[in-house]
């Protein structure tokens, strides 16, 4: 795969969600992907990304989004990465009063054959429209998010033609993960998006086992690679054994008012 395809599908993916009238607004603001989510204040959803700005125009971007957000005492994130532009948007987000939260890592998979050994105890299907209820359930409690981020979440999957999976644990009747995943639309990627696992579930190869599902059925349907964004707290350091590889570090600023 061509380096700078996995790239942009690794700092994109997470700004792809298509407009839902009533639930998420594409924001119309030269130089940067924004979205607005009225049903719910989150920065994950309230999110902006992809800057391409020069130097000149910077400050009138970053003023255009806050103009959106800050009035209505709205929450909003906005991802910086290594080709966001101008180079010292960080420091230039910091004098607008956002706050850097953290790191994501990006990180790619070339190869979706490899073998990857998962808990016999562990299952996982693909989840159809009756499972409705348990995805939005899982998203709610586990990852853990507001009820109407988690039918956004599962909105907008279904409409970029992605994939939400459910993981059983032999003796419980009810499924305790979720995962999602999409397909680039213009390459053969595979855009792995958000995992989510019950607190009294964790430890047991859940994630793995929805990972090694994800890439199976990937694989299937002719994908060549996968791209994520991943935590460095809980999901990163297990795709790193899994065979993924770093290629960028996406710094994550937030505005609340509180």
């Amino acid at each position: 795969m061509d380096p700078v395809d996995l790239l942009e599908v690794v700092e994109q993916s997470m700004l792809a969600l298509p407009a839902i009238p009533g639930k998420i607004e594409v924001l119309d603001i030269p130089g940067v992907r924004a979205r607005r989510t009225p049903p719910v204040a989150h920065p994950l959803t309230n999110l902006i990304g992809a800057a391409r700005s020069d130097t000149d125009h910077a400050d009138a971007m970053i003023q255009q989004v806050c103009a959106v957000f800050m009035p209505r005492r709205e929450t909003f994130g906005w991802f910086v990465d290594e080709s966001s532009t101008p180079p010292d948007l960080g420091e230039r987000l910091g004098r607008a009063g956002l706050n850097k939260v953290g790191e994501i890592a990006g990180l790619v998979l070339d190869d979706l054959s490899i073998r990857i050994d998962t808990n016999p105890k562990v299952s996982v299907r693909r989840a159809v429209e009756a499972d409705r209820h348990n995805v939005v359930r899982l998203y709610t409690q586990a990852y853990p998010c507001p009820e109407p981020m988690a039918h956004l979440i599962t909105d907008a999957i279904t409409l970029l033609g992605g994939h939400n999976y459910l993981a059983f644990v032999e003796g419980e009747a009810k499924p305790v993960a979720v995962a999602s995943m999409y397909y680039w639309p213009t390459r053969p990627i595979v855009a792995l998006q958000g995992a989510a696992t019950l607190d009294a579930f964790r430890g047991q190869g859940i994630y793995t086992a929805l990972m090694a599902v994800r890439l199976r059925d990937a694989q299937q349907d002719g994908i060549q690679a996968a791209a994520m964004q991943s935590d460095r707290n809980t999901s990163a350091p297990i795709c790193l054994k899994l065979g993924f590889r770093e290629i960028t570090s996406i710094a994550f600023y937030v505005w609340s008012p509180d």
